[in-house]
């Protein structure tokens, strides 16, 4: 849930290139962010599970387009219409009837079907992201590749033997003594 962009257990993603390995290209942006490469691999393996998921596209996308920037519209291309037109009628058919459904073609199916992959961050995350951390500015990273939201940041998520890492992590960021 995700596709990256979108809040999973607490956590907000950045969006990721549709095209590569998943856990590749999380590693990758950890590491574009400063993280060693050896952490970020070890983060990706221990802490995210990533699975494929396979979707059709907004089907009123593929028919009649949809809103561009600047307000604007891109229109549905012809494979996207043809495709959008055989896919409507297999679900406006009542399995009785004897339509003359029509096969998509390659290109049809490939503006059709959609494939990504959803990346979770295991539950606890956030009370063990400064363990991944020798710097402030390297925990800096891990959050800006897993923005926390409120919903991670509620004190009945984190364990209390959780708090104390995360307020000397915060502390050390902010250069302030915590008591």
């Amino acid at each position: 849930m995700n596709r990256t962009g979108e809040t999973v257990n607490g956590f907000r993603l950045p969006p990721l290139r549709k095209s590569g390995e998943p856990a590749q290209l999380v590693t990758e942006l950890l590491t574009g962010h400063g993280l060693p490469p050896a952490v970020a691999q070890r983060l990706v393996e221990a802490e995210l599970t990533i699975t494929p998921t396979t979707g059709i596209r907004a089907l009123t996308e593929r028919l009649h387009g949809r809103p561009g920037e600047g307000g604007g519209r891109v229109e549905a291309s012809e494979e996207g219409e043809a495709a959008g037109a055989k896919v409507l009628a297999f679900l406006r058919w009542d399995g009785v009837s004897s339509p003359r459904l029509k096969a998509l073609t390659e290109t049809e199916r490939e503006s059709v079907i959609e494939r990504g992959f959803n990346v979770e961050v295991r539950e606890g995350f956030f009370g063990r992201a400064a363990n991944y951390a020798r710097s402030p500015d390297e925990l800096i990273a891990i959050l800006k590749v897993f923005m926390p939201t409120a919903r991670c940041l509620r004190s009945d998520r984190i364990a209390p033997a959780e708090l104390g890492p995360l307020v000397a992590a915060a502390a050390e960021i902010l250069g302030i003594a915590v008591d």
